[in-house]
């Protein structure tokens, strides 16, 4: 109770101290603030990489027999989920005089929905998660992100999603690089990779909003379609990339050391 005392009078006595005390307040407060601000955004960031590239992932130039593969991985307790995944870049022409550069993502559908909830975050028509063109049987359908059809309102960085789902069931015009597939280099022992253009006519058949930057730029396809239109082969039995979503308190490094073994009894099994 004296020293309470004490203190009161000794703040009476010399004002200027509740300024200082203040200033450290409003000082630690702001800190905590923008830590917390920081570490939102830093999980945001991991859970959008984790979501568009995997926990982990296995990169090579050629994975042959990739779904045998596949099943194998799968059986790693670590692993939830394991897909292929495609990565490229291209022109896509939406209207006369209006050519966006975009990436392109060549998915599976299901497979990927374990790692980016599609339910949410795709615009169309009907409940099944697929690339079919509403009202049509064409096979060329094709996800293009918000932003590449859109641009949010600049006052309240809301898009009009009225005015983007117009965009379900119009044509576009993919304009990409087409490579040598691994199979004909490794047959034909070339080291020459031409590259050819490759213009594919497709149709809008969902809306993709990640609300990310670089997910709603880009354009979706499905994996054998992109596939094929990668390396302009109507059958492509090998992958270059394929992600994996780890299960909850999963250790990275034995995973990695699981998939090495896999891939190991797989290459002198299959290979």
């Amino acid at each position: 109770m004296l020293n309470l005392f004490l203190w009161l009078r000794y703040l009476r006595k010399r004002k200027i101290v509740l300024l200082s005390i203040t200033a450290v307040a409003l000082s630690v407060a702001l800190m905590i603030v923008v830590d917390s601000l920081f570490t939102g955004y830093i999980k945001a960031l991991e859970k959008n990489f984790a979501a568009d590239s995997g926990d982990l992932r296995l990169s090579a130039s050629s994975i042959p027999k990739y779904e045998i593969f596949l099943k194998k991985l799968r059986k790693i307790e670590q692993i939830e989920a394991a897909t292929p995944i495609g990565f490229g870049a291209g022109l896509l022409w939406l209207q006369s005089g209006d050519v966006r550069e975009i990436l392109i993502r060549g998915i599976e559908p299901l497979e990927d929905s374990k790692f980016t909830d599609w339910d949410k975050s795709l615009i169309r028509q009907g409940d099944t998660l697929n690339f079919e063109v509403p009202g049509s049987l064409e096979t060329n359908g094709c996800w293009v992100g918000i932003g590449i059809v859109a641009e949010p309102n600049e006052e309240t960085d809301q898009y009009d999603l009225e005015e983007v789902k117009k965009w379900i069931g119009k044509k576009v015009i993919l304009t990409t690089p087409s490579y040598p597939s691994p199979e004909r280099i490794a047959a034909e022992k070339d080291t020459k990779r031409k590259i050819n253009r490759k213009v594919v006519p497709l149709r809008v058949s969902g809306i993709a909003f990640t609300q990310t930057h670089f997910g709603d730029k880009t354009l979706y396809l499905p994996f054998d379609k992109f596939q094929k239109i990668q390396f302009d082969r109507k059958h492509v039995t090998t992958v270059q990339h394929i992600k994996f979503k780890l299960t909850d308190g999963a250790d990275p490094e034995l995973v990695r050391s699981n998939i090495k073994q896999q891939w190991a009894e797989f290459a002198h099994e299959h290979l």
